[in-house]
């Protein structure tokens, strides 16, 4: 359901329209200008507009129509006027052409006999300074006087209307440039070419003035073949979006969560809250502070200077397995210790996306306001309601006006065909937005270059963007080591049942494996789907691969990756290549594990070769994840697929020698 704002808006919407035709010269008469004049006091008119009409004035009665519609204004109006005649510039003043022009004769005939453009804006803004005033100047066709120099009785033209600077609060356009006057009127039935695009764009809903104007000016553009380009001339810029139809759409427009769901779509949206609230602004990512990168460098290559030990159970090895595990080349993993001061986002928790296509990107926004180009009622139960009906849409892949709008907006922002952006969610707090930009440029670097900016121009309500850790130079912390869940687990372990009462699942511990225990407790909302061991709350347990990549998927003729370590590589080289078609996920998308430790050995954990203190070695590495077995989708005895990145969770890095 939708309305117009009018009965309820807090500004009054007032305009004066003036359409002078009939000039004394037969040369200088304008006939569509009375039905420019009509055509959009109607139009004004339904949007919610009180609306004086007056057509072919002579100067006495132009002042009087100003003046007395002057008196009507209050303080915060919205105010529209458009004078649809003839207008021109004389010793760089603005006027206004009256009927009654007879005594319009030669240039200085026009100071005593027409109206200044000025002066008309002083009367419509003096007594509304708290918001807007649009005035429009439809004055294309250039008027005519007698030539003084010629006996032939020819006439000349006069110049198009200066430019004007707009007090603040103002918004002026002119139907054509500065100075200028239109080669041919255009006339489109009975419209002329601004009068027929003002026609078409003025009444859109939800669409903010300049937009409006913007647009006109580009139609205009187009049809005339650029000889006609009209002008706007701005002094908005402290006033939020201003709407000539704003339309409110009732919260009847979403659909309702069935209380029987509603624990159910909370506790999905304070896992997705969980998920990706913890990506890092595009903006800290770009612009780190330079004394952090400097001091995390410093540290970086003082750990890696030193040839590791080889000992699986020393943190030097495993620093250099993750070092090539997380970067290569150009885009190398930096190391830091958050407990020394050193403030970067610590990649540990997105480690288990290693292997994964899909590093999405997060807009979060202050509201939906304005989202499909409608205005919506906002808060508590609707938002709720706003975010559910649209992670449906996008489940079902269907289709919605607001998924449309967002989609083009961010292809705008990321200067990408709209193929090239797939939503994956929506989530509350206050709206947030997760989607990809599949096939991103050669140089992600430069494509994230003012992309926040864009998108704060792309979305009114803009609040944050974010990336995924692993999309741009990873950083790995190493206080996230917790020593607390560090173990080398032998042949003698045994096994446990994991999970809810009724559907628990078995638990093997990987026999020869080292694990680096990392610090997850007390950074999700509770702590029962890991600690205490066997809550009833535990998530399964589970390994994920390192990668299953391949040299052919990332390699390039110029730049051959080893087999052997295409599976390490494959995060740096997505890196710096971009993403490569996927190859087809046999049970679906999402983030493979499997509850047997010894599956992932096969194609799945690739080797590592390093040169250590005990000579050159070989490492194999996988994560130890726990799985939310109500996201896990159970393919076979051996393979688990976890749909959504907030299903999967990251606590150990298992390190063994080969």
């Amino acid at each position: 359901m939708a309305r117009s704002t009018n009965d309820s808006s807090e500004h009054r919407k007032l305009a004066l329209i003036i359409g002078n035709s009939n000039y004394s010269r037969s040369e200088n008469r304008l006939d569509y200008a009375k039905n420019n004049s009509r055509d959009l006091s109607n139009l004004l008119k339904i949007i919610g507009f009180n609306v004086t009409l007056v057509n072919d004035v002579d100067k006495h009665e132009m002042t009087t129509h100003v003046i007395d519609f002057s008196k009507k204004i209050c303080d915060g109006d919205l105010v529209f006027f458009y004078f649809c005649g003839h207008g021109c510039q004389v010793k760089d003043e603005n006027y206004l052409i009256p009927v009654g022009d007879k005594q319009i004769e030669k240039d200085r005939d026009i100071d005593d006999f027409a109206y200044k453009c000025e002066r008309m804006i002083e009367r419509l803004t003096e007594k509304n300074r708290l918001y807007v005033t649009i005035a429009i100047f439809d004055c294309c066709k250039p008027y005519l006087l007698k030539n003084s120099t010629s006996k032939s009785h020819s006439l000349i033209k006069t110049k198009g209307l200066n430019e004007i600077k707009p007090p603040p609060g103002v918004f002026i356009q002119f139907g054509c440039a500065a100075n200028q006057m239109a080669s041919d009127n255009y006339r489109i039935n009975d419209n002329n070419l601004y009068g027929k695009h003002l026609l078409k764009n003025i009444a859109q809903e939800n669409v903010d003035i300049i937009d409006v104007f913007q647009r006109i000016m580009v139609d205009v553009s187009q049809e005339s073949n650029k000889s006609q380009q009209p002008l706007s001339m701005n002094g908005l810029n402290q006033h939020q979006p201003v709407y000539l139809n704003q339309v409110i759409v009732t919260v009847e427009e979403w659909d309702k969560i069935n209380p029987n769901d509603m624990e159910s779509v909370l506790k999905t949206q304070t896992a997705l809250r969980a998920c990706y609230d913890t990506f890092p602004d595009i903006e800290e990512v770009i612009q780190r502070n330079k004394e952090n990168v400097e001091k995390a460098e410093k540290f970086t290559q003082e750990i890696l200077s030193k040839v590791p030990s080889g000992n699986v159970t020393e943190r030097d090895t495993a620093c250099h397995i993750l070092h090539n595990l997380l970067g290569q080349e150009n885009q190398k993993c930096l190391f830091f210790d958050s407990s020394q001061g050193m403030k970067l986002h610590d990649a540990s928790g997105t480690l288990a996306d290693l292997s994964v296509k899909e590093r999405p990107f997060v807009l979060k926004l202050n509201n939906i306001d304005g989202l499909g180009n409608k205005t919506y009622v906002n808060g508590g139960e609707h938002n709720l309601n706003a975010i559910h009906t649209l992670e449906n849409a996008v489940e079902h892949n269907q289709s919605h006006p607001v998924i449309e709008d967002i989609v083009d907006r961010l292809a705008k922002a990321h200067n990408v065909d709209k193929k090239n952006i797939v939503i994956k969610n929506f989530y509350v707090g206050s709206c947030g937005i997760v989607y990809l930009v599949t096939d991103l440029p050669d140089k992600l670097v430069k494509s994230l270059t003012n992309v926040s900016e864009k998108l704060h121009k792309q979305f009114e309500e803009f609040k944050a963007a974010k990336i995924h850790p692993l999309l741009y130079r990873p950083a790995f912390d190493i206080a996230q080591f917790d020593v607390r869940g560090n173990k080398t687990f032998t042949n003698q372990e045994l096994t446990h049942q994991i999970g809810p009462s009724g559907r628990t699942q078995l638990y093997t511990p990987p026999a020869e494996w080292t694990r680096y225990g990392l610090k997850v407790l007390g950074k999700y909302p509770n702590d029962e789907w890991l600690h205490p061991f066997s809550h009833a709350g535990n998530w399964y347990r589970a390994y994920h691969g390192t990668g299953r990549a391949t040299a052919a998927d990332f390699g390039s003729p110029d730049k051959p990756i080893d087999a052997d370590y295409a599976s390490v590589d494959a995060a740096a080289s997505i890196h710096e290549n971009g993403f490569r078609k996927a190859r087809v996920a046999v049970h679906g998308d999402g983030i493979y594990c499997s509850p047997n430790p010894t599956f992932p050995e096969n194609g799945y954990v690739s080797t590592v070769k390093m040169t250590t203190k005990q000579g050159i070695k070989s490492f194999k590495c996988m994560l130890q994840v726990a799985v939310n077995p109500d996201g896990v989708k159970i393919a076979t005895n051996d393979i688990w697929v976890a749909q959504e990145p907030k299903d999967i969770r990251t606590y150990g890095i298992l390190i063994k020698e080969v």
